[in-house]
C-alpha cells in the first residue's frame, strides 16, 4: 500500500507491506529491504514506491535503469513503460499479455506519477493512493486541513478502523528532507 500527499515543494509518501506479508513480525515488516521503495541510482530526486513486494517489483528495484531520464508524464509513457514491459516480459511477469501484479508511484523532483496494473500512466497533482485507493483518498480529503504527516497517518488509521486491516508499521518518506521515519500502530 502506498499513500502520498503533495504540499507545495514537499511530497510525503507512506508505504507498508503489512497487508500482504501477514505472517511477518512487526520488526521484520519495518526492515527497509521489506519496503518496496528505492531511490533511483544516478538520478537526482527520483524515488519509486511499489504497491506490493513481489518478484516483479524486486526486478524493477534491482534494474532501476528503467527509471532514468524522467522529466514529465510523456517521458514515463515513452521511456519507462516500454523498458518495464521488456524487463517484466523477459521474466514472464506480464499476465494475460497486458497486466502485471503491482502499481508504482514515482516521484521525480516535485512531480508524482503513477503506473497502474495495465501500465496506464497518470500525473498526480495532490493525493495518490495505491491499494485501498478509495479509503486512502477519502481519508486524505477528509484530513486536508491537518499537517501533511498527520493527514497521512489519519487516512491509514481510518483503513484500520473501517476495514479491520492493520497497515502499520508504516514508513513515511519526506521528499524535502530525504528522511524516512517508521510509525507503529
Amino acid at each position: 500500500m502506498v499513500i502520498a500527499r503533495k504540499d507545495g515543494d514537499r511530497i510525503v509518501v507512506g508505504s507498508t507491506v503489512a497487508d500482504t506479508l501477514i505472517d511477518m513480525t512487526e520488526s521484520d515488516l519495518s526492515l527497509l529491504e521489506n519496503i518496496p521503495f528505492w531511490k533511483v541510482k544516478g538520478e537526482k530526486n527520483c524515488y519509486v514506491f511499489a504497491e506490493d513486494l513481489t518478484f516483479a517489483t524486486d526486478l524493477l528495484r534491482f534494474n532501476d535503469y528503467v527509471f532514468k531520464n524522467i522529466t514529465d508524464g510523456n517521458s514515463v509513457v515513452t521511456n519507462v513503460v516500454p523498458k518495464m514491459k521488456e524487463l517484466l516480459s523477459k521474466y514472464s511477469q506480464i499476465l494475460n499479455g497486458k497486466e502485471w501484479d503491482s502499481q508504482l508511484l514515482i516521484i521525480k523532483d516535485n512531480k508524482m506519477f503513477t503506473i497502474g496494473h495495465y501500465f496506464t500512466v497518470s500525473e498526480v497533482d495532490e493525493f495518490a493512493g495505491l491499494g485501498y485507493e478509495q479509503y486512502l483518498l477519502g481519508g486524505l480529503e477528509e484530513s486536508r486541513d491537518k499537517p501533511i504527516k498527520e493527514s497521512i497517518l489519519f487516512a491509514v488509521s481510518n483503513i484500520n478502523k473501517m476495514r479491520c486491516k492493520n497497515l502499520f508499521p508504516l514508513v513515511l518518506f519526506d521528499s524535502k528532507t530525504k528522511k524516512r521515519k517508521i510509525y507503529y500502530n
